[in-house]
């Protein structure tokens, strides 16, 4: 078996090395059961594996990056792989480990109903860099109880993946309380949804059925972001729990959510809370400009900051020159406006704002053409590799 994993592997297009990145690839896991209509759990296990690995910095590969891959692969996801299939996967993707499985549901007595009945779930993993099988695991109960077996099977995965980083098994179930599968399966079924209005009627289910659903609000609240409802996405992402995978990212969004509805402090403190786990010049530019927007000290700093780390967005040279402008510096925003200009030279409000800096013209009280032009960064990169970045 270990041979003919090692031949799959090495007749597999290898990706370069600079793009390998020790990163997990989660496939959803097969239904052995036969029962199409609980498709959905394989979903789900593999889901709450990949968030349980994110949560704690281990990277793993995001779901649209995994499906677009399975297309041009031809590859369908939803059915039973070989291990062929599960490396050109893994390798098409860019991950390091493959983790798949199966799962069977056994009915009480024999009978055709759900209630009561009981649930497998088998998982394993495979190393690509090493043309090895890893360990299995597996976890057996009742499929009411799905959530706390499928949170006991993503710590074990953590724990294979980062042994000396993450909490204990009873630490680790006390930030994940069960979840009723009702809830559970709306919420996946709202993830897989490709109508936005199936996607919004799963998901407010969810959080209907279990109202402390962290994942659940984190998704209502995207949707609600992206359909630019700030106050009421705010409400949703102001639910996410500290252990989700995505709470750095719900208070990014929250962020701009308050900022968007004037409330500055808000969104101060919500910039700052993301500022202090992840130092990223997308988060220090919109805090600088709420600090700016408050008329609190470092607000140019932020911004100053940013562009150290990102000297190739014109946006950041923008917001640099167009504080010091709005602080009577005029000379100085000028440097920072032609830099702007140099690497986009269709940014009309650059060239309009420099030539004002030129003719020795700042700001004028009551002429709106000079106001709210700052720029905000609306997209949360926690990764330089977007395979692995929260989802689409």
């Amino acid at each position: 078996m270990h041979r003919l994993l090692a031949l799959c592997i090495l007749l597999s297009p290898v990706l370069p090395a600079a793009e390998r990145l020790d990163s997990y690839l989660i496939v959803p896991f097969h239904n052995a059961s036969g029962a199409a209509n609980l498709d959905w759990i394989g979903e789900s296990i593999a889901e709450t594996v990949r968030e349980a690995l994110a949560s704690f910095d281990v990277a793993a590969i995001r779901r649209q990056v995994r499906e677009e891959a399975a297309r041009d692969l031809s590859i369908r996801t939803n059915g039973k792989l070989t291990k062929a299939s599960l490396i050109r996967l893994g390798q098409e993707t860019g991950a390091s480990r493959v983790v798949y499985g199966r799962f069977n549901y056994l009915p009480p007595g024999g009978e055709a109903s759900l209630a009561g009945g009981a649930l497998e779930i088998s998982a394993h993993s495979i190393d690509l860099r090493r043309a090895a099988l890893g360990p299995e695991w597996r976890e057996s109960g009742l499929l009411a109880g799905l959530s706390q077996l499928q949170t006991r099977l993503s710590w074990r995965v953590l724990r294979y993946a980062e042994p000396h980083a993450s909490p204990s098994e009873r630490e680790y179930f006390e930030d994940r309380p069960p979840i009723r599968i009702d809830a559970t399966e709306n919420y996946v079924r709202g993830l897989l949804a490709r109508d936005l209005e199936d996607k919004h009627r799963f998901l407010a289910l969810a959080v209907n059925l279990e109202p402390g659903f962290s994942q659940a609000s984190f998704q209502l609240g995207r949707l609600q972001w992206e359909d630019n409802s700030y106050r009421a996405a705010g409400k949703w992402l102001e639910r996410v729990k500290p252990a989700d995978a995505h709470y750095l990212e719900a208070n990014f969004l929250l962020g701009l959510c308050r900022y968007h509805t004037g409330n500055y402090p808000g969104a101060q403190a919500a910039f700052e809370l993301v500022a202090r786990s992840a130092a990223l010049a997308p988060v220090h530019n919109n805090l600088g400009l709420t600090l700016y927007r408050l008329g609190a000290e470092g607000a140019l700093e932020n911004i100053l900051w940013a562009l150290e780390r990102d000297p190739s967005d014109p946006d950041l040279h923008f917001n640099a020159g167009y504080i010091l402008w709005r602080q009577g510096d005029a000379d100085a925003a000028a440097g920072y406006f032609r830099a702007a200009l140099e690497l986009d030279p269709l940014d009309m409000d650059a060239g309009q704002v420099l030539e004002r800096c030129l003719n020795g013209a700042g700001p004028r009280k009551g002429d709106l053409s000079g106001e709210g032009l700052e720029r905000l960064k609306e997209a949360f990169e926690e990764a330089k590799n977007p395979a692995l970045v929260g989802e689409e």
